[in-house]
Order: C-alpha cells, then sequence, then structure tokens
C-alpha cells in the first residue's frame, strides 16, 4: 500500500514542482505591480459601490416619482372639480341681473294683466263686441307690417344680387 501511494505521489510533486523550465514567478513575468493592482481594485470596488448607490437612489426617485403622479392626478381632479363650481357659481351671479330684470317685466305684466282684468269687469257690454274688431284691426295692421317688410327685405336682396352680377 505504501508503494502504490509512493508510486502515484512521485509523479504528481515532480509535476507540480516543475516550473516549465523557468525559475522566476509568474507574476514576475507578467510585469504585475501590486500597487497599480491595488489601486485598481480598489478604483473597481469603489465604481461598485457608486453603481449600488445610484439604484438605490434611482429607486427612491422611481417610488417618489410615481407618488407624485398619482399626486398631480389628484390635484388636476380636484383643480377640474373646483372650476366646475367656479362655472357654475359665475353663471349664478351673470344671472342674478337677468332675473331681476325678469322679475319686475313679470311684475309689470301681471299688474297690466290685473289692470287689464280690473276695466274688462268694469267695462259696459257694448265693449264685447268692439273688442273682437280691435283686435282683428290690430292683426291686421301687423300682417299688413309683415307684408311690406318682406316686400322691402326682398327687393333689397334683388337689387344686391343684380349689382354683384353686374359686375
Amino acid at each position: 500500500m505504501k508503494k502504490i501511494f509512493l508510486i502515484l505521489i512521485i509523479p504528481i510533486y515532480i509535476v507540480m514542482t516543475s516550473s516549465g523550465g523557468s525559475s522566476t514567478p509568474a507574476w514576475q513575468q507578467e510585469n504585475v505591480s501590486f500597487p497599480m493592482m491595488d489601486l485598481e481594485i480598489n478604483a473597481a470596488m469603489k465604481e461598485h459601490d457608486r453603481q449600488k448607490e445610484m439604484r438605490q437612489k434611482q429607486t427612491v426617485n422611481a417610488t417618489v416619482e410615481t407618488v407624485n403622479q398619482s399626486q398631480w392626478k389628484d390635484y388636476k381632479d380636484k383643480v377640474t372639480k373646483v372650476q366646475d363650481r367656479l362655472r357654475i357659481v359665475s353663471f349664478a351671479i351673470q344671472s342674478i341681473p337677468t332675473g331681476i330684470a325678469m322679475s319686475r317685466e313679470i311684475t309689470k305684466i301681471t299688474d297690466n294683466q290685473t289692470a287689464i282684468i280690473n276695466e274688462i269687469s268694469t267695462t259696459p257690454y257694448s265693449i264685447v263686441t268692439i273688442l273682437p274688431s280691435q283686435v282683428q284691426f290690430v292683426d291686421d295692421l301687423q300682417m299688413a307690417t309683415r307684408l311690406t317688410d318682406d316686400q322691402t327685405y326682398g327687393s333689397a336682396a334683388v337689387s344686391a344680387i343684380k349689382t354683384l352680377s353686374r359686375k
């Protein structure tokens, strides 16, 4: 058993101790400078740490950006809601003078109707026969006015067309 062990160990020892004919270590053959290697390793480690820090900051920035986007969306929604409410309030404020004018006109019309009803209720019965003819007169007058207006506007339009066609 010792023989087998020695037979196997001796060739392994010879192979491991042979340096290929050169007694110079490998790091000297490659012109390796340990201080330069140390600088390179330190620079690589610092770069690695810087990259890790940048990755962490990027993750934090992405998270903050996501939160900012959701807050900005909420802000836009709130602004839109406030603008809609302000439009309604603005319309209401702008309609107040119109409402007041309408209220005054309604009051005038109601007063006139009341006065007319009072006059009709106190008039003699002869007015009942005269009133329809007066209404017919006003209706005829209105129709005649419309007819003359239409003729005037029509002749003006025909005149304008003729002048354009002459040019």
